[in-house]
């Protein structure tokens, strides 16, 4: 792995995870994909998280491998949760395990739980006039910085907002 990126990893995922007192799962606090993991973006590349750790802790990942999680936690960091495998010995631990049946019940409930935006969503921090509030000072020239910290976001829910990438339908 080039070493500008390990050094960026380090101190980036050093932020974003959280080692809970009890329980064994880093969780990482990035934005999660469809599926429940966790990415974010260096170089102008999209990288899992779980595998940039694997790779910071054991080296390359071979060809055709995937990372997997023993604990099936997709947002689970932890190296000694992760091992390599191919898809389909994935496949095979998930239905050892029972998980394939529940995990389509849990996207069809987190499915519909994501399709209603704003505050009908019920994770929502913002409200709509908090919205509007957040495009008017950074119209001011307020920066993503100090309004991610005055409204308890991150900087890059403040950037989603202002270029209406979300929240698009406030005005």
């Amino acid at each position: 792995m080039d070493p500008v990126i390990v050094a960026y990893l380090r101190e980036r995922l050093r932020e974003e995870i959280r080692v809970p007192a009890l329980g064994p799962c880093w969780i990482c606090t990035l934005a999660n994909d469809k599926d429940g993991y966790c990415r974010f973006r260096r170089q102008g590349k999209s990288l899992m998280v779980h595998r940039a750790v694997w790779e910071l802790v054991n080296g390359p990942i071979p060809d055709g491998k995937c990372v997997c999680h023993s604990c099936d936690s997709p947002p689970c960091c932890n190296p000694d949760h992760l091992w390599l495998g191919s898809h389909t010995d994935n496949m095979r631990d998930m239905q050892a395990k029972g998980r394939a049946a529940d995990w389509v019940a849990v996207r069809a409930c987190l499915d519909r739980v994501l399709r209603q935006r704003g505050v009908r969503g019920g994770a929502a921090k913002l409200t709509d006039a908090r919205v509007r509030e957040i495009r008017a000072l950074s119209a001011e020239g307020v920066c993503n910085a100090d309004l991610a910290a005055r409204y308890g976001v991150r900087k890059n829910t403040i950037s989603t907002i202002i270029h209406r990438k979300s929240w698009a339908w406030v005005d």
